[in-house]
């Protein structure tokens, strides 16, 4: 794009990413940080090797709805299912078509 667009874009945007407004948010990341360490921990001391992307997945999707939405999906405890499975398939479906 052109330089008066992206100047425009990033005009509109960059107050989202302000120091202040991601302070405001610091709660949300700890909590469900140690959401995360939590489910990490059963599968620690199991001897087997472990994909954490699952996990780390639903905790990235946990954080998003939390603070871009407002609304806590509980997606590493089991909540919201449907809705977690959802962003799966249209990622998967996105990922397909790029590829």
């Amino acid at each position: 794009s052109t330089n008066e667009k992206w100047q425009s874009h990033r005009k509109i945007i960059t107050p989202t990413f302000h120091v202040n407004i991601l302070k405001e948010f610091k709660g949300v990341f700890i909590t469900q940080g140690r959401v995360l360490a939590d489910q990490l921990d059963h599968v620690a001391d199991t001897g087997r090797e472990v994909d954490i992307f699952p996990f780390l997945k639903r905790c990235t999707l946990d954080i998003i709805s939390e603070t871009a939405m407002g609304t806590p999906l509980n997606a590493q405890t089991g909540g919201h299912v449907e809705y977690c499975d959802a962003v799966s398939e249209l990622t998967n479906l996105v990922s397909e078509h790029f590829r």
